[in-house]
């Protein structure tokens, strides 16, 4: 009987110790599976921050470009109001001069006697 509660108490402290490691070795898994989970969480944020900071620098280029072509735009209206008002003066001289040269010295249109008025 004695070796028997011997043998059984041999078998119950294996049996601990094979618990102990399997339930060692399942810890250091899990170990394991957080650390490379975490790694890769970890990995994929900073990804994420590079694509923000990408979108952010896209999105600061892309105002100042619009702010550039307002500008230009601007100018280029400025530019052409200066240049019809240039033209307006121009054509305006011109029928100016026109109207003053179609008349003779006497006040006739042109090309008119005396003796037709």
């Amino acid at each position: 009987m004695e070796e028997g509660k011997r043998t059984l108490s041999e078998g119950v402290n294996g049996l601990e110790m094979k618990v102990d490691f399997v339930s060692d070795h399942l810890l250091e898994e899990e170990r394991n599976i957080f650390k490379k989970t975490t790694r890769r969480i970890e990995k994929a944020w900073k990804n994420v921050g590079m694509q923000k900071a990408a979108l952010e620098a896209q999105k600061e280029a892309f105002e100042k470009e619009k702010e550039k072509n307002a500008l230009i735009q601007a100018y280029t209206e400025r530019l052409a109001d200066k240049e019809l008002s240039r033209l307006k003066k121009k054509m305006d001289r011109q029928e100016n001069q026109s109207s003053v040269c179609g008349r003779d010295l006497q006040g006739s249109p042109a090309g008119v006697s005396e003796y037709e008025n």
